[in-house]
């Protein structure tokens, strides 16, 4: 029997002795390498070294460095709908803040409605993705759904205002 340890993640393999000088898979990391080949005489484990009597010395020893691979850190998950919502949400919380200073440049005043409009859109997409796939944060959406009805509610009641005189005069 072949024992070793994987030189990327440090996983110990065993195979049969046949399997010597043959490519394997670690099975832990998927690293393909080249079997050692079978040890020609039984080898004995070794004792470990005795543990000097210095607490501090002992201390010393155990933190040393070890001579290996580095531990691999742990793979991330990518959450697609957590991202969707963010996008959505901040995209949403964008427009309704952009919107705020074109409501007091008048000739830009006219892209506020679609605008906040669109905002609208976003923030209530972003709602809906987030109750159906979960994830993602309520705050940024919410902010971005106020902002925009805000900014909607601003331009639309000076206009129906004005449309209202025009038509009762």
């Amino acid at each position: 029997m072949i024992t070793w340890d994987c030189p990327t993640c440090g996983a110990r393999l065993s195979v049969s002795d046949d399997k010597g000088g043959k490519k394997g898979v670690c099975p832990k990391c998927k690293n393909v390498m080249i079997v050692p080949e079978a040890p020609t005489e039984p080898t004995t484990p070794t004792a470990p070294p005795p543990l000097p009597r210095d607490p501090l010395a002992a201390l010393a020893a155990a933190s040393a460095p070890r001579a290996g691979p580095a531990p691999r850190r742990p793979r991330r998950s990518y959450r697609p709908a957590q991202s969707a919502v963010n996008s959505l949400a901040v995209a949403s919380l964008c427009i309704g803040i952009c919107v705020w200073p074109l409501m007091f440049i008048p000739v830009l005043a006219v892209l506020c409605v679609p605008l906040s409009v669109v905002g609208l859109v976003l923030g209530v997409l972003a709602l809906a993705v987030r109750g159906k796939k979960g994830g993602g944060t309520v705050a940024m959406t919410v902010l971005g759904l106020v902002f925009s009805t805000l900014m909607f509610v601003l331009m639309i009641l000076p206009s129906l205002a004005f449309l209202s005189f025009m038509a009762a005069t």
